[in-house]
């Protein structure tokens, strides 16, 4: 009876987001996600077919519903037609970038059109000297005689994660530029110093981590960032930066819980 309800009501209304947002529900619920995502889409091509001029509140509602069937293309595409779209207010522009952000930190393996470093053997191996990783991996490509296309396959999904690491890690300067008093900045930062981390580049994991704590003193992510920071001062062998943060970090932890011991409440 709700399917018929709401297939009615896109029927009467094809232009009606709430009604096909009632579709997308019933099919989610059912776990059918790719019949969940044909209805964003068929709702998408209808406006589009029509000519219908988009609002903000639209475009946010479809880039947040695609994320949740793991469409990040399309979520992408929703996002950055909300920040790019004419009047739109600083909270939809802000939302549309912070959106895009954290799909390239989160989703960084999946073949976007949005934000892809091209990669080839055929390119000048000199221009791709700055990225960490790569030149061992394309030694490692060709000495290895077992599966050389497996190997380079492998080679290419992790680059396409790193450089959708790297422009998102633009965009965050972007976006501190934009909405420096935005709530979201902390956890964006927090994810850029994973990525850091990921990728072996300890002197920024260090710079950033520091950077961050000066700059967000209330901010949740302080104990995950400062463990970034002491993992990356282990790896450096600077034993003795690695612990004067764990005695800061213990000391601010105390504070918070007012002296009150462990177990105690």
């Amino acid at each position: 009876a709700f399917l018929d309800r709401a297939r009615a009501a896109v029927a009467a209304n094809p232009e009606d987001l709430n009604a096909a947002a009632r579709l997308f529900y019933y099919y989610q619920q059912q776990g059918n996600l790719e019949a969940a995502r044909r209805v964003l889409v068929e709702f998408r091509l209808r406006k589009e077919s029509r000519q219908s001029a988009w609002k903000a509140d639209e475009l946010l509602t479809l880039a947040r519903l695609f994320e949740n069937v793991q469409d990040s293309n399309e979520a992408i595409r929703h996002y950055y037609a909300l920040y790019s779209l004419p009047g739109a207010d600083a909270p939809s522009t802000e939302k549309a970038l912070a959106g895009i952000i954290n799909i390239l930190f989160t989703a960084p393996e999946q073949p976007l059109r949005f934000g892809s470093g091209d990669l080839s053997l055929y390119r000048d191996i000199a221009t791709l000297d700055p990225y960490p990783g790569f030149l061992n991996g394309i030694l490692s490509l060709l000495l290895n005689s077992a599966s050389p296309n497996q190997a380079f396959a492998q080679e290419e999904n992790n680059s396409i994660a790193y450089f959708h690491r790297l422009r998102a890690g633009e965009l965050l300067a972007l976006f501190d530029s934009r909405y420096p008093n935005s709530p979201q900045r902390p956890a964006l930062h927090a994810r850029l110093l994973e990525a850091y981390a990921l990728y072996g580049d300890f002197d920024s994991v260090i710079r950033g981590g520091r950077e961050f704590l000066a700059a967000f003193p209330s901010a949740p992510q302080r104990t995950q960032v400062a463990f970034l920071m002491a993992d990356a001062f282990a790896r450096k062998n600077q034993t003795e930066e690695e612990f004067a943060l764990y005695d800061s970090l213990l000391k601010e932890l105390a504070e918070r819980a007012q002296g009150v011991p462990l177990g105690k409440s």
